[in-house]
């Protein structure tokens, strides 16, 4: 009987060890859900924070999308621009290559101008005198 009284206390010992060890795990146990909950709840916190910046990383490549848009629209529009300009300025070459013919023509033309205004003159001189000629009175024939 001693020696059941020896194996059920040794028992009694063992079991209140692995009780202390039990209570000590579930002490632990608590401890870590506690720091998993914190962690799990700082995770959720970053998440959230993460999807926000998600969010405005994907609003900023919209604007950006849109502001490259705009930029080939006005881009196009300036080469439209400077193409029309390129032709206004053949247009405006070929007008001063004919203004600087004309220019050099303008001389001959006045010379020409002059010449036919003295042959004008000259014709009006020649017919103001036969006019003249024909009013005065022949001269009899007879009186040489």
């Amino acid at each position: 009987a001693a020696q059941l009284k020896q194996d059920a206390a040794a028992l009694l010992s063992t079991v209140d060890t692995y009780m202390a060890q039990y209570r000590q795990l579930q002490s632990r146990m608590g401890l870590w859900e506690e720091e998993i909950k914190k962690l799990l709840q700082r995770g959720e916190g970053e998440r959230a924070m993460l999807t926000q910046l998600l969010s405005r990383a994907n609003l900023a490549r919209s604007t950006a999308l849109q502001a490259v848009s705009a930029g080939n629209a006005t881009f196009y529009e300036v080469e439209q621009i400077l193409k029309s300009l390129r032709g206004f300025n053949l247009q405006a070459d070929d007008k001063r290559r004919e203004a600087e013919d004309a220019m050099r023509r303008l001389s001959v033309i006045s010379s020409m101008v002059a010449s036919a205004k003295e042959k004008t003159d000259r014709a009006e001189a020649i017919l103001g005198n036969a006019a003249a000629e024909s009013k005065q009175p022949a001269a009899p024939q007879g009186k040489r």
